[in-house]
Formats: structure tokens, C-alpha cells, sequence
């Protein structure tokens, strides 16, 4: 008798697997997609703060950080580019650089 429950129990659990590994799947999706966003709304802001004060160096490197974030490279070595035009003996800028390949 307690094998049989013992076997319920576990067939019961081998049942409730696909639906939970399905639920978890979506939620490292949305926080997948929230983290997304929530980058993409840090790069507005800096591009904003870029927009208003041009030679604030800070906010370059913060775009970079964010695009590297996103995974798009090209972008985040453009802004340590313009970083480093703005202050060339600053070394953030080249120290993220080497980050990039």
C-alpha cells in the first residue's frame, strides 16, 4: 500500500513537470523583457541628458555600459569613441573598451 502511494505521488509529480518547467520558462522570459526595457529606457534618458549637455562625458559612458547591456557592440564602442573625444585622459573609456572585442 505505501508503494502504491508512493508510486501516485510520484507519477503525480512527473505530471506537474512540464507545466512548471513551462511556467518558469515564462517568467525568466518576462524578466528577461522587463530588463530589456528597463535598459532601453536608461538609454533614452542619457540620450536625452546627451541631447542638453554635450560634453557630459558620464552620459557617453553610460549609453556604452547600456549598449553593451543589449549586446549591441558597435554602438557601445561608438559612444566610448565619443567619450574619449571628450575627455581623452579619462580612462573609463579604455578600460570598458578592452571589454569589447
Amino acid at each position: 500500500m505505501k508503494k502504491v502511494r508512493l508510486l501516485i505521488i510520484f507519477l503525480c509529480l512527473v505530471a506537474i513537470l512540464p507545466s512548471l518547467n513551462f511556467f518558469i520558462n515564462q517568467q525568466q522570459t518576462k524578466i528577461q523583457q522587463q530588463k530589456q526595457n528597463d535598459i532601453n529606457e536608461e538609454i533614452k534618458y542619457w540620450e536625452k541628458i546627451i541631447e542638453e549637455s554635450p560634453t557630459y562625458r558620464d552620459a557617453y559612458v553610460q549609453l556604452a555600459i547600456g549598449y553593451m547591456q543589449l549586446g549591441i557592440k558597435p554602438k557601445a564602442q561608438e559612444f566610448l569613441q565619443r567619450a574619449l573625444e571628450v575627455d581623452p585622459n579619462w580612462p573609463v573609456p579604455l578600460g570598458l573598451q578592452e571589454l569589447l572585442p
